[in-house]
């Protein structure tokens, strides 16, 4: 049994199948599902992952092409179609994401949202929806949808599962150091065929063979360049990491790196032993010399100045000898005063 319903850019669809059976749906570009299951039980399978619903679960599907398959009693279910844009970006539409997101239980509008939705579905082909207009049918569908994906935005933006080229790559750096670890082993353990794997591994413009070489070289590069392991020697870092031969991570760095491991270690051990940049202080070679007078203060005072020129420390004034001021006396005058005052004494002398 199927029954179907258009209301604008809103479809729906009551459909019944019965037990044991498995379709492919094709959806429309662009657009998102939401299946309820009135009756029964049923899987909804898409990149080998499967997600089970029970009677009264829902799930959105974001996905173009995928399968289903009933329970053992047969499956009654309704399905609604409607722009990807009215999830405003709640459902992610990358490849690598996850295609189906199920509606937690605890939802208040998943109920009235299937009751209304079917109510719309005409008994028969051909007969008139009950009493609403296509368009207030539509808008209605659109909110009581858009609420229905806000009312589920807390389990969507529960952390998901980390995307298949993120996951792929997490498993080659924890088990790339195994030498015969291979792109079988990481499409087994990200559960996909390794045809499919490598064409996700394409779309990042790069290889599963290229990311487990580059694993096993920067592996490689961290024990080289640590001082604790200088004790191994190359052929024993190479097998450790997961290369045959040192010969073979000596090739594979010069191909990636254009280094050698050789040149690694000789690099580090190079800035270890390179001189500073600032040369170290201290005091002078040899004993200073300090010319010039003075007393013991002073000349103490310039050898410190002296030490710390030639440390390049801070520098310490040193003081200038007072000058002299002359002793001037009522009765000892200036120089200049002396011959004014011969002159009056010779006039007095003369009267």
């Amino acid at each position: 049994m199927r029954r179907h319903a258009e209301f604008g850019s809103v479809e729906l669809e009551l459909r019944s199948i019965p037990a044991g059976r498995r379709i492919v749906v094709h959806a429309k570009t662009d657009t998102l599902q939401l299946y309820i299951v009135r009756q029964g039980a049923m899987e909804i399978m898409h990149l080998a992952r499967r997600t089970e619903l029970t009677s009264g679960g829902a799930a959105f599907v974001a996905a173009n092409s995928y399968g289903l398959r009933t329970g053992v009693t047969g499956t009654a279910y309704l399905r609604i179609d409607f722009p990807r844009e009215l999830s405003h970006g709640t459902i992610a539409s990358s490849d690598d994401a996850p295609s189906v997101y199920p509606v937690p239980s605890s939802s208040l509008l998943l109920r009235p949202v299937a009751a209304f939705a079917t109510r719309l579905v005409p008994e028969r082909r051909g007969a008139a929806a009950p009493g609403i207009s296509a368009y207030y049918a539509e808008r209605l569908l659109q909110e009581m949808l858009q609420g229905l994906l806000v009312s589920i935005g807390q389990a969507l933006a529960v952390p998901r599962p980390p995307e298949t080229f993120a996951l792929a790559r997490s498993v080659i750096s924890a088990q790339c150091s195994d030498a015969r670890f291979t792109a079988a082993d990481v499409a087994r353990e990200v559960n996909l065929s390794l045809r499919q794997l490598e064409r996700v591994f394409q779309r990042h413009r790069t290889s599963i063979g290229r990311e487990i070489r580059d694993a096993r070289i920067e592996q490689a590069v961290t024990l080289l360049s640590d001082p604790a392991h200088d004790a191994l020697s190359v052929d024993q870092i190479a097998r450790f990491v997961g290369f045959s031969t040192g010969s073979s991570l000596a090739r594979a760095m010069t191909a990636s790196k254009n280094i050698s491991p050789s040149q690694v270690r000789a690099g580090r051990n190079h800035r270890s032993t390179a001189s500073p940049s600032h040369p170290a202080t201290g005091p002078p070679h040899g004993p200073s010399r300090v010319s010039g007078r003075g007393s013991r203060e002073e000349r103490t005072l310039r050898e410190t100045a002296l030490h710390c020129r030639a440390s390049r420390s801070v520098f310490l004034p040193v003081p200038r000898p007072r000058a002299r001021r002359p002793c001037r006396r009522a009765d000892h005058p200036p120089p200049s005063f002396r011959p004014a005052m011969a002159t009056a004494l010779d006039d007095r002398a003369t009267r």
